[in-house]
Parts: structure tokens; C-alpha cells; sequence
């Protein structure tokens, strides 16, 4: 699984990410759509818990969910009152509901079969308590598609150089991310860790009759972080979806 290899530079990686503003955007979505004054969120794939972390403080009873047991450990050190589980979302069970779930940084992406997307769709649908609502985010087709075939980027911070190169297969709807980590590790001497990930592209039509399968309602899909209706040119866009009884 290449997140625990990558979990010791996640963070590094990742640190022009305004996590808080993710966070208050979640908080504020919560306080839009869910009909109660909810108080129990899982947040599934969370990585190395950073919004996990600031949602906790927000007041919210939060679980932490992945399936990489190093991104968990990570976690874990941020927020020690919080419960990290290694699981799969798509076959999790456990003896609670709960109010919100949660998925940020296109981990519905990172499901790239759509019959196990539906599964987790139908578990979600079983975790949530009545009225529960599901909140995740998605890299679109259109931000895929005007990199017209690869596209390469570098970040360079705190002693970890990467170069990120991303294809995209329009038949097979598949994106490939390679990404190349140099760790410096003394003077100009470098480590070299090479990590490839996937991701398949739905479109908002297959992600509604999904959800519409596993027995949700889709409430809004927002161009992401705002409180926008998404357009045939949003990069990202935000879910809202109820679950029905």
C-alpha cells in the first residue's frame, strides 16, 4: 500500500493545505444540511487526521478512519483523545452511528472500482443515524482533461524535494499520479522514494445514482469550498447527500 510508505512525508507534502479552512467549511455545510444539532462525525480515510484534529476541537465527537495503519500511527500523535481505526471503509463495522460522515482530499477518487464504491456507499448508509448526512469532495473530468494527457509540477519544503507527474487515460476514465520524493538526509545527499497512485473519474450523474442506490438523497454539489452550485468547469466539487430511510 504506497500511504504507509508515504505517511512520514504526508504532512510535508501537504503543507500549502489551508486545513483550517477545509474545516470550517465542513463545520459551516453540518450546520446547513443536517435537520439536528449533530454531534458524532467518522471521518473516513483521514490520513494523518488533520481535519479530524480541528473538527474535534470544534466540539464534535469525531472516529478517525484508513486503511493505512502508517497514516493512522501519524494521526494518532496529533490528537491522542481521538479514536484512529485501521479499517476499510467499505466492509467497516462498528457498534455506534454516527451524525456526519466525512471524506476530504478526492478519496472517493482513490476508489477506482465502481461496484466497491457502491458498497461503500451501502456501509456509509448503514454507519449514519436516521437523517445522517454524507459530506466528500472529487477531482471532475474537466480539471483531468485540460492537462490534455500529463503534467508534471515540483514542491520544495523543509528538506523533501518532489516532482508530481499526473496522466490521464480519457478512455479508461483512470488518472496515474507518479510521485518522486527526494528526502535530503545529510548535506546534498538525497533518498530517492517513488510512489504511484490512482484515481478513477466519475461523473456527477454516476456519483448521484450511486448514492441514490445505496439510499441516499443528494442535497447540493457545490463548486468546492464554496457555497456555489458546481459548473461544468469546477476543478473540484463538494457533496452533500442525506440518507433516506
Amino acid at each position: 500500500m504506497p500511504y504507509n510508505e508515504l505517511a512520514k512525508f504526508y504532512d510535508t507534502l501537504n503543507y500549502d493545505i489551508d486545513y483550517k479552512e477545509w474545516a470550517d467549511y465542513i463545520d459551516t455545510l453540518i450546520d446547513n444540511f443536517h435537520p439536528k444539532t449533530p454531534s458524532s462525525i467518522l471521518d473516513f480515510a483521514c490520513g494523518t487526521g488533520t481535519i479530524t484534529s480541528l473538527l474535534y476541537d470544534y466540539g464534535y465527537e469525531i472516529y478517525g478512519l484508513d486503511k493505512s495503519e502508517a497514516m493512522i500511527n501519524v494521526a494518532k500523535q496529533k490528537n491522542n483523545n481521538i479514536k484512529f481505526i485501521k479499517n476499510n471503509i467499505s466492509d467497516f463495522k462498528i457498534d455506534k452511528k454516527f451524525d456526519v460522515v466525512i471524506s476530504t482530499f478526492d478519496s472517493i477518487n482513490s476508489i477506482t472500482n465502481k461496484k466497491e464504491l457502491l458498497n461503500t456507499f451501502t456501509n456509509i448508509h448503514r454507519l449514519l443515524n436516521k437523517d445522517g448526512i454524507l459530506i466528500f469532495d472529487i477531482n471532475t473530468e474537466y480539471g483531468f482533461k485540460i492537462i490534455d494527457g500529463e503534467f508534471t509540477y515540483t514542491k520544495d519544503n523543509s528538506g523533501i524535494f518532489s516532482v508530481w507527474t499526473l496522466e490521464y487515460d480519457k478512455i479508461n476514465k483512470l488518472a496515474e499520479l507518479f510521485l518522486t520524493v527526494f528526502e535530503r538526509i545529510e548535506g546534498s545527499n538525497y533518498t530517492r522514494n517513488d510512489f504511484l497512485l490512482k484515481e478513477r473519474i466519475y461523473s456527477i450523474k454516476e456519483l448521484k445514482s450511486l448514492l441514490q442506490k445505496s439510499g441516499f438523497k443528494t442535497l447540493s454539489i457545490f463548486d468546492h469550498l464554496t457555497f456555489k452550485p458546481y459548473k461544468k468547469k469546477s476543478f473540484r466539487v463538494d457533496f452533500v447527500a442525506i440518507k433516506k430511510e
